[in-house]
């Protein structure tokens, strides 16, 4: 018989080490398997049980939790309303404050609008120099009475009946002509 070379490791190759033949698994009998079930069984059956003993306590536990967290909830969501209204409320006083300083009309304040503090201020000049545009363009009304003044749509006023004395009544010596006089006869 030839010899077979010995294996000689390549360079860089790791060394393998001589491994020992496998044990084979012993098998096991059927007794052997019904007797690990009914441990597993027995086990089961007493996790059950304490599952069944703890299970209400777990449930009114988590009960609660979800309460208290209802409450911090609803705390947290009043905080947050609260803190809109405050928000709300001082960019109200802002915009009044900021509506006296420019004497903006109070149908006007709405225009000024919310944000900070310089964005409604840039804005609150702007609605005034508006304002200041249109009062330039038309005066205010006055009340002075105006000669000759009367509404558009009214007819021509009639004219009065002429009820003064008749000139052909009038006596000659006031009209200027010369006639009979009286005086000096």
């Amino acid at each position: 018989m030839a010899e077979e070379p010995a294996e000689v490791p390549q360079e860089g190759a790791p060394a393998t080490p001589e491994t020992p033949p496998a044990e084979t698994p012993r098998v096991k009998t059927a007794e052997e398997y019904e007797a690990d079930l009914a441990k597993l069984r027995r086990e089961n059956a007493t996790w059950r049980t304490k599952l069944r003993e703890v299970e209400p306590i777990a449930k009114k536990a988590q009960e609660a939790e979800e309460a208290k967290k209802d409450d911090i909830q609803r705390a947290n969501e009043r905080a947050q309303a609260a803190e809109q209204r405050e928000k709300e409320t001082l960019e109200g006083y802002a915009r009044l404050e900021l509506a006296v300083q420019y004497s903006i009309p109070p149908d006007d304040i709405d225009l000024i609008g919310s944000g900070t503090r310089e964005e409604m201020d840039v804005r609150a000049k702007r609605v005034a120099a508006l304002n200041a545009a249109a009062s330039k363009a038309a005066p205010p009304p006055t009340d002075r009475p105006v000669e000759g003044l009367r509404p558009g749509a009214s007819p021509e006023p009639a004219t009065p009946p002429d009820d003064s004395y008749p000139a052909a009544w009038t006596p000659d010596y006031l009209r200027g002509k010369e006639g009979p006089s009286f005086h000096g006869m």
